[in-house]
């Protein structure tokens, strides 16, 4: 839930825990790690993972489980901080993190951003092209498509694309979007930068405005 927009609702629930339960609970720390994921807290992250690793269970599978997940979102986590671990940490990740786990799809945007922040959009283009076509073989949740356009809007206004740009920025828009208000989520807000700063570019200066 919290990955697909809904972090507020699963954060009101969290809050009506005790707060001496989290350290208790693996699972729980877990939560709350994912929760400042979507809501951009990074610094926040890495003190729930280890909360999450000192109340590691015992039994070996559900403790090499737990470690899988913890790596995955210390890598995005990482990513966006500029931690030079994150993207060898990451192809470990997916090299073991089953195609299905909705941690996955979180992890390939980060390792593209890492890719960016590096200058290597070729990198960053390929990733985001082949995970947007896996994506789209599958039921994903409106916001992870959101996120993983939005990326690469950032990646083709970079490359100096920006009619390629401009369009899937307004695709983000669209497909996040409900009753003419838009979701929180970040791929949308990244649309928005994109689209205004292509405007700024072209000098639609009213219209970069109002974006």
């Amino acid at each position: 839930l919290a990955m697909s927009g809904q972090q507020a609702t699963v954060e009101s629930w969290l809050t009506k825990l005790p707060a001496n339960l989290r350290p208790l609970r693996p699972r729980l720390a877990l939560a709350y790690a994912v929760v400042a994921v979507a809501n951009a807290d990074f610094a926040a992250v890495e003190t729930y993972l280890r909360e999450a690793e000192a109340a590691a269970p015992s039994e070996a599978e559900a403790r090499s489980a737990l470690r899988l997940e913890v790596a995955a979102l210390r890598t995005i986590a990482g990513s966006i901080l500029g931690d030079r671990r994150a993207p060898e940490l990451g192809q470990m990740v997916l090299g073991q993190l089953h195609p299905d786990h909705p941690l996955r799809s979180t992890v390939i945007p980060a390792l593209s951003y890492a890719a960016f922040a590096d200058g290597n959009l070729a990198m960053a283009s390929q990733m985001l092209e082949e995970a947007i076509m896996s994506q789209s073989l599958q039921r994903t949740p409106s916001a992870v498509r959101a996120n993983l356009v939005a990326l690469l809007a950032m990646v083709r206004r970079a490359q100096g694309r920006l009619h390629e740009a401009r369009r899937m920025a307004a695709e983000v828009l669209d497909i996040t979007t409900r009753s003419g208000r838009t979701l929180p989520v970040s791929g949308a807000l990244l649309a928005y930068l994109v689209l205004g700063l292509i405007q700024c570019e072209q000098n639609e200066l009213a219209a970069a405005e109002r974006t």
